[in-house]
């Protein structure tokens, strides 16, 4: 729906790689009018698609010219195509702030907004999440419920997706990094949004029963390492079916949608 300037305008200069609809072109000497006319047309094309943005993205147009530090069109093209910014963490464990690498900024949290950071630190337990100086929220899993720690790595990439409904940012279906625990007694582990958990078990050749708990996703693994020297029985699932696992192995169990495999 956008005009060709070529065709538009006689005037104009022809398509080329750059300018695939044809680009516009000054007059030989002023008053000659052998150039591109600036006219209602054109001036309509351009207002047209700044006025679609901010449409789609729900925002009223303030009545100030935009600038390079506060621009409402910046603002609506992030919230209107949802495209992932990638932020840069300058904050501490379990508080996590985030600036744009580009210097640029927002001036409101926008619903479904996706927000992609290296975490510099790792997660204790609850975090709450800043984009500059919009004010901290909460930091979830998909489902809303807080972190517990160990779920953030320092040094792994984090994407979560912001939900206006809960004020909340919630992290993506499986997390990135891995978790590592470690089982002092008998488990019984539950679904952790990890794809990959890790649990070091130094068992002195005592056998440890290892039980999963309510629903998984297909693709769900877990690992136990047998971290000390005695060979050790990990039941699995209460079932009688156990794995050896000697002394530095370890033994792999996976989710298929279906039945654990190991």
């Amino acid at each position: 729906m956008a005009i060709k300037i070529e065709v538009q305008y006689t005037n104009a200069t022809p398509a080329d790689s750059d300018y695939p609809g044809g680009s516009f072109k000054n007059e030989t000497s002023p008053g000659a009018l052998d150039g591109t006319p600036l006219d209602r047309v054109w001036g309509n094309d351009w207002l047209g698609f700044f006025s679609r943005v901010l449409a789609v993205a729900g925002i009223t147009p303030s009545g100030s010219a935009d600038t390079a530090v506060t621009s409402q069109y910046f603002n609506g093209l992030v919230a209107a195509l949802g495209v992932a910014q990638v932020y840069e963490d300058t904050g501490s464990a379990d508080t996590y702030e985030l600036a744009l690498k580009n210097g640029a900024g927002l001036d409101q949290y926008y619903d479904g907004q996706v927000l992609t950071f290296q975490a510099a630190t790792d997660s204790t337990g609850a975090c709450t999440v800043q984009i500059g100086t919009l004010g901290a929220v909460d930091l979830n899993y998909p489902d809303g419920s807080a972190l517990t720690g160990g779920e953030i790595v320092a040094g792994n990439w984090i994407t979560g997706v912001y939900d206006s409904a809960g004020s909340q940012v919630l992290l993506k279906d499986w997390l990135s990094g891995p978790y590592e625990s470690t089982m002092t007694g008998n488990e019984t582990f539950t679904d952790s949004w990890q794809e990959h958990r890790t649990y070091y078990l130094n068992p002195d050749g005592t056998s440890r029963s290892f039980n999963p708990s309510g629903t998984f996703r297909k693709g769900a693994r877990m690992t136990v390492v047998n971290s000390g020297d005695g060979s050790a029985n990990i039941n699995f699932d209460s079932s009688g079916i156990f794995e050896v696992i000697t002394g530095g192995q370890q033994v792999t169990f996976n989710y298929d949608g279906v039945n654990w495999r190991f």
